[in-house]
């Protein structure tokens, strides 16, 4: 999750990263309960330094409820869990499969809608935080669920 944070899509109105992917991904490879904790590793690892800085210094855990982008953060662990517990066993076909990573980044854009409410008003979250990203996560959700039904073939 830590590369997948590094690698930017550049788009308006903020460029997406692939975290959001790498998160869904495990959650269906891993597990609902395994992809939860990976994905709260990563966020712990965020917040004490060790996986990203922002434009304004080094996330805490202090100013992550003060960034807009804290619910993004935060929805990562629970997109990992719903796609986890979404996505078949074994191998599945590739519609539920794909399925499973729809919701799980439907969950995430959700958290982050809900966390920008704080910020702005319903409007305006509802734009930033889920039609600016309708087409990338479906790309993403697509791209999530080839590359799982792939690597389940070598499991």
């Amino acid at each position: 999750m830590m590369v997948a944070a590094r690698l930017s899509v550049p788009m308006y109105p903020e460029a997406t990263t692939l975290v959001s992917f790498a998160a869904v991904l495990i959650g269906a490879l891993a597990g609902s309960r395994q992809g939860f904790l990976i994905a709260c590793l990563y966020v712990v690892a965020v917040i004490i330094g060790f996986a990203a800085f922002l434009a304004d210094g080094r996330l805490t855990f202090q100013n992550l409820f003060e960034l807009k982008t804290g619910g993004f953060l935060l929805g990562l662990t629970l997109a990992a869990a719903v796609a986890g517990h979404l996505a078949p066993r074994g191998q599945g076909t590739a519609s539920r499969v794909f399925l499973a990573m729809l919701a799980g980044h439907a969950v995430h854009m959700a958290a982050g809608t809900l966390w920008l409410m704080r910020f702005d008003s319903w409007h305006h979250a509802l734009m930033a935080g889920i039609v600016a990203y309708l087409v990338p996560d479906l790309v993403k959700s697509a791209a999530a669920t080839g590359v799982a039904l792939v690597l389940r073939r070598f499991a």
